[in-house]
Formats: C-alpha cells, structure tokens, sequence
C-alpha cells in the first residue's frame, strides 16, 4: 500500500483542486500511480477552502482521503481538537505560527492531541510567498522545536513536512534518526530540488533513518 502523506486542498476560483487537478482527476491519476491512500489538508479557514470541505472530501471518498485538520493555534481554542476528532479527522494541521512550536502557550493543543491519539502535521521550514498570512517567519517552524513537544508527548505522533526544507533538512535528519515518535515527509517544498544522488545519501544504510511512516499510516486508518 501505498500512501501520499501529505496534499493541499485548494481552490481555483471554480473548483476544488489538489496538485492543480479537479479532485476525480487527482482520484483517477493517483491510483494510475499506484497511489491507493491521500491524506489531505487545508492550510486556512477561509471561505473558499476550509476544513468543511476536507470534510465533505474524506465523506464522498472514505476510501482514498484522510482528512488533517487545519488548526490556527493563535486564534483557535482547545476543543477545536475534540470537534474535529468527532466529526472523524484523523489528524491536525499546524503552519505559520506566531510564536514557535515549542512555545508552551501551544501544549494545550498538543495535549489533546495525544489524548486522541491522533497525529499532528506540521510545516516545517521555508513556506511559499503565496501565503495570505502576514506575519509569516520560517525560523518559527524549524524541526528542532518538535523535539521540545516530541520530549513532552512521547505517546504523541509528530509529522514534520517537506523534510524541512532545505533550509533544515539537517535539523530533520537528526531527528527522525534519534527521536522515535518523530517523521517527516518528502512531499512538496524546495527538498524537491535535491538531486536523486543526494536523497539517496542522505537516506543510506549509514544514517539508518527511522522510515516508519507506513507502518503509522496503518493505524491510523484503523481508527
């Protein structure tokens, strides 16, 4: 089985696309590929696309979608976490924070997280100019603050995206070697721009990476 861990809902002004493909054709091409599971997310709660729509997507296609829910831990309380576990989201989204991760003013989140045992996605690294958040600083979203939470949930599960980035892709590699609750993604960002060469070096036998995303995306579709 295999799963994309990682996709963004969003809008083109008409329709609901992912990867720049109306969602029958993203269905279609992904299981061309051999794709048979996507997670999905939005990166917002604005009108034109929002977690009610990730919602609408895992219902009509509970099959292929998984839905993360998108949470704004500044403007957000708690129990967001409680009504998208219920509504049947099986993880949360986190990106461009106001204070870094690791600022304890954000473990309440956390902490409800772990009490569903349900995962937390979070950007890491460089984020796209295209953003409509206006206060947006890469340094808050380095990998090494999900030590900090991975220290202080150790029953949680922390999904760090785009391997960093390049920018931190060391700071990734570090923990996702050591840190046993901790695992990134390769999907999106500017990691794409790495060689084959040096994906393959940096994932060889010598770094032994904890490569255990597959067996995580298992369980949680057995929730």
């Amino acid at each position: 089985m295999i799963i994309n861990m990682h996709s963004h809902l969003k809008s083109n002004g008409k329709n609901l696309i992912i990867s720049n493909m109306e969602i029958e054709q993203y269905v279609n091409h992904c299981l061309n590929l051999g794709i048979t599971k996507t997670c999905v997310c939005c990166t917002s709660n604005s009108e034109a696309v929002n977690n009610e729509h990730v919602k609408v997507l895992f219902n009509k296609y509970p099959d292929f979608f998984i839905g993360f829910g998108y949470v704004n831990m500044d403007e957000d309380k708690p129990e967001i976490v409680d009504k998208l576990f219920n509504e049947g989201f099986k993880g949360l989204k986190l990106i461009c924070p106001s204070k870094s991760y690791e600022d304890k003013e954000y473990f309440s989140f956390y902490e409800k997280a772990a009490k569903f045992n349900i995962p937390i996605l979070f950007h890491t690294g460089w984020v796209s100019t295209d953003s409509k958040i206006s206060y947006v600083s890469c340094d808050r979203m380095q990998p090494m603050y999900l030590d900090t939470i991975a220290r202080a949930f150790p029953e949680l599960i922390l999904i760090g995206a785009h391997l960093g980035n390049i920018s931190y892709m060391w700071q990734a590699i570090e923990l996702v070697t050591k840190v046993p609750n901790i695992y990134f993604d390769l999907t999106g960002g500017t990691i794409r721009k790495l060689s084959f060469s040096l994906l393959k070096m940096l994932f060889s036998t010598s770094l032994q990476p904890n490569l255990r995303t597959f067996n995580f995306s298992i369980r949680a579709l057995k929730r």
